[in-house]
């Protein structure tokens, strides 16, 4: 094992073993691809992620049979540089837009249901989100770390 794989192991919670993102497509799963910068699996057959230098995200679908996988590239003219994603207990994915200033809510399919959140909120850069355990809070490091904003979920 390199220092590579070492550093980019992901453990599955299910399955209680470890999984490197440059094995994922040999194991059955959707191709992640080489310049991904953040991923979110939804389940084994599908995962978001954002890449370096492209003002989208790809959506990675595989077929249950495992016989192709689907590669889906939303245009989302309100998002600008997506730097991380994460979901929600009712299936939505959500989408930081370090270069929008905003938070995007969208459908499994990459549909934009709405920005919930934005620069009016302060919302500037941000770079990271996650939700806690009990989806409660909404945690989003803003500015390039300089600080993390915390929202109610309603």
């Amino acid at each position: 094992m390199d220092t590579w794989q070492t550093l980019v192991a992901v453990k599955q919670p299910k399955k209680n073993n470890m999984k490197y993102l440059n094995d994922i497509s040999r194991a059955g799963r959707p191709p992640i691809g080489s310049h991904v910068i953040k991923f979110h699996a939804i389940h084994e057959l599908l995962c978001f992620s954002c890449q370096v230098g492209q003002n989208c995200i790809t959506i990675s679908r595989k077929e249950p049979s495992g016989d192709k996988s689907l590669i889906h590239k939303p245009i989302i003219a309100t998002m600008d540089t997506p730097t991380d994603i994460c979901s929600d207990d009712n299936g939505h994915i959500y989408v930081s837009g370090q270069g929008s200033n905003n938070i995007h809510r969208l459908t499994k399919e990459g549909k934009v249901i709405d920005i919930p959140l934005h620069s009016h909120h302060g919302i500037k850069q941000p770079v990271a989100i996650c939700f806690n355990q009990t989806y409660t809070k909404l945690y989003i490091v803003n500015e390039w770390g300089k600080s993390v904003l915390v929202f109610d979920v309603i």
